[in-house]
């Protein structure tokens, strides 16, 4: 079977907003997972980087919200996270699962690029395969040669296409050093929240004349979805031109993450369904 790295983690007030878990943290308790499996079935993350010059860059994340949850729901949380080398080596996928007792009330996938240092000061890389001295150390069943769906472009072609639009925004960035990670480009774990920002800045900007928009700053989310194609650096300016559509059950909104407000050059897409 397919080895676990299991964590209990007590809860406190920082990990949720007044109706449910933080996207933020789930992936941030997802990085944690990452670091405990790897260091507890290969070796530690930092000598991955130090010592075989190999890291990840997350390509794209799927969290989903199975059942709503909130701060004074549980004392507890358990997470389980698993890990699976794909395409030889090429990418490397992973999976935590949030559990309260017996319920389980959140699952994170997540899919990495392997990158190959040439430089461990200034974190320098470029796309590479997991190092046979790292793949080899992957069980047999944790290899794969499929590659996880990648939801966003799909959810995004099918809002686009069956929902209604009921508005349009753009909302600009700043991307600064507490947005970023160790190389000092943007960190995935951030964007959630960027993109929460923007539909919320949407939401209080439009909903006198969009009533239907109030949802946005008061129904969970049930999912979100995330494709990150290039990276933004330290203090890099950006804009979020976010769509806003009616579908059948709630509301979704689509983020593309863009070098500029009208521009061309996308750095990544967020998908949010509210429940």
């Amino acid at each position: 079977m397919p080895r676990i790295h299991h964590y209990e983690l007590p809860l406190d007030t920082s990990l949720f907003s007044a109706t449910q878990l933080l996207p933020r943290a789930l992936l941030s308790l997802s990085m944690r997972g990452w670091a405990g499996w790897v260091r507890e079935h290969l070796v530690s993350f930092s000598s991955m980087v130090r010592d075989y010059k190999t890291s990840v860059v997350v390509l794209g994340a799927n969290l989903d919200f199975v059942e709503p949850f909130r701060f004074i729901d549980a004392e507890q949380m358990s997470v389980a996270f698993r890990v699976s080398a794909r395409k030889g080596g090429a990418f490397v996928a992973a999976e935590s699962e949030f559990t309260a007792g017996e319920r389980v009330v959140a699952r994170v996938q997540f899919l990495m690029k392997p990158v190959l240092m040439s430089d461990t000061e200034s974190f320098s890389a470029v796309p590479g395969n997991l190092p046979d001295s790292l793949l080899s150390k992957f069980q047999s069943d944790e290899v794969s040669d499929s590659i996880p769906e990648r939801l966003v472009a799909k959810h995004q072609a099918a809002t686009e296409s069956a929902g209604r639009l009921v508005g349009k925004a753009s909302h600009p960035i700043v991307f600064y050093r507490h947005h970023c990670e160790v190389a000092e480009q943007w960190s995935y774990i951030e964007v959630p929240s960027h993109a929460a920002g923007a539909r919320e800045s949407m939401a209080l900007a439009q909903s006198a004349e969009r009533p239907e928009m109030r949802a946005a700053l008061s129904r969970p989310l049930k999912a979100v979805y995330l494709e990150l194609k290039r990276p933004f650096y330290l203090f890099d300016r950006g804009a979020i031109e976010t769509s806003a559509y009616e579908v059948e059950g709630g509301m979704a909104f689509v983020h593309e993450i863009r070098s500029e407000i009208g521009g061309r050059g996308v750095h990544g897409t967020v998908f949010e369904l509210l429940q």
